[in-house]
């Protein structure tokens, strides 16, 4: 039987790292692609900080994972704010495993991470949000670029890398807590992208790709809308206005 995959799949970082094997054997960990951020960093580069809170949260994790867990599939997704103070608040499951080995370990990894670090001073926002996913056993369709900045009704394009099914076809959604439907904008099969007219509140909008043959294995993205005159930044390519 293989080791079991853990993935924590959390929309800055991009690292990869394999613990030393033991007995019982330590999990082989990959890290892909960071936090995904719920909230507007109102321009503060957080990748330092989002950085320290996932290795705090990656610690506890591994240390926690009970050996009946070892050998299962599932998927864990949890949403908090870290407040000015470092303090968590508002922790919660937005996507449980229906496992209690799994959902256990993945919300004592951030409980037992608080308080993280204060927030930056310069950051001026009341609290930062992030979205963890726990991945046991499963690879997800990596998505990228993974955070992005888009003009109004300009268009994106995102791609997906498949490591370990034979049937790679995707299915794409877009959804956001600011708006609702054709509002979040649009995405075509093939993942691109054209964000709509009017510009969000809050303006960040998820991008979502589903294996078709495997609900369980899904991958985020976000989108900053911005005004169409707004100057773009992130990781972005091939960004351009709708004509």
């Amino acid at each position: 039987m293989r080791p079991l995959t853990l993935l924590l799949f959390c929309g800055l970082l991009l690292a990869q790292t394999t613990p030393p094997s033991s007995s019982p054997p330590v999990p082989t960990e990959q890290v892909n692609q960071g936090v995904l951020v719920l909230t507007n960093t109102l321009g503060v580069y957080f990748t330092p900080y989002v950085s320290r809170a996932k290795d705090s949260v990656k610690k506890n994790w591994l240390a926690l994972i009970p050996p009946s867990a070892q050998w299962k599939k599932g998927r864990v997704v949890l949403e908090c704010f870290i407040l000015k103070d470092g303090s968590v608040a508002g922790l919660k499951v937005v996507g449980p495993s229906g496992d209690i080995a799994m959902d256990r370990p993945a919300s004592s990894s951030i409980t037992g991470s608080n308080p993280f670090p204060p927030l930056p001073a310069e950051f001026k926002g009341p609290y930062f949000g992030l979205r963890f996913s726990y991945w046991y056993n499963l690879l997800p369709p990596f998505i990228a670029p993974a955070r992005v900045k888009v003009a109004a009704v300009a268009s994106q394009q995102f791609s997906t890398t498949i490591t370990e099914s034979a049937d790679k076809t995707v299915l794409w959604s877009v959804g956001g807590k600011g708006c609702q439907g054709k509002n979040c904008g649009t995405i075509s099969t093939t993942g691109l992208y054209t964000a709509p007219e009017t510009v969000p509140d809050p303006p960040l909008v998820t991008v979502t790709a589903t294996l078709a043959s495997d609900p369980l294995k899904t991958s985020d993205a976000t989108v900053e809308i911005a005004k169409p005159d707004a100057r773009l930044s992130g990781d972005s390519n091939g960004v351009s206005p709708k004509q």
